[in-house]
């Protein structure tokens, strides 16, 4: 998704209606993943990509609420994860192992960011203070080592500490 608004016909700003399509490299054929007008906001893979997790808002096309959904890859299974409450449950981010997802929601007019399993579990409030958003997973698998190098000790500021004002050592 390239821009969270549009421009609509009468001039106004209005949120996009955002689907995902599967494009079949070999033949170029699209293939929607849930039927009609769905709109699927802030779309997340699973690591696995047997399973899509996006936030919908809500609209009563397949008479469901705003939150958190997972689909299977094939648009079967459509499940809601977490459940906005009246408020926007949005922006959802797979756990390396695709165990679990982390998501933000608003709660008395901050967001912040919960825990769920995905198979339907109970969420977790890890925030509770600030504005808290667009999380994401950290995977150590992924982590470059960290360990000190000797070339690197040594600044710049350091190096101009050690000369005199006129040139000498």
């Amino acid at each position: 998704m390239a821009a969270k608004f549009v421009w609509a016909e009468n001039g106004n700003l209005q949120a996009p209606n955002v689907r995902v399509e599967i494009i079949n490299l070999q033949t170029h054929v699209e293939e929607k993943i849930l039927p009609g007008k769905i709109g699927m906001f802030d779309p997340a893979w699973a690591p696995n990509s047997a399973q899509i997790a996006f936030f919908w808002t809500g609209r009563q096309e397949i008479g469901h609420t705003m939150g958190v959904y997972v689909v299977n890859q094939d648009g079967s299974g459509l499940r809601k994860i977490a459940d906005g409450g009246g408020n926007f449950a949005s922006n959802p981010a797979w756990a390396p192992h695709g165990n679990e997802l982390i998501y933000d929601k608003r709660v008395r007019g901050f967001r912040q960011l919960f825990k769920i399993a995905s198979d339907d579990g109970v969420p977790e409030q890890l925030t509770r203070r600030g504005d808290n958003a667009n999380a994401d997973w950290f995977n150590p698998a992924y982590a470059l080592p960290v360990s000190p190098q000797p070339a690197l000790l040594s600044t710049t500021w350091g190096q101009l500490k050690k000369e005199n004002p006129d040139g000498r050592k």
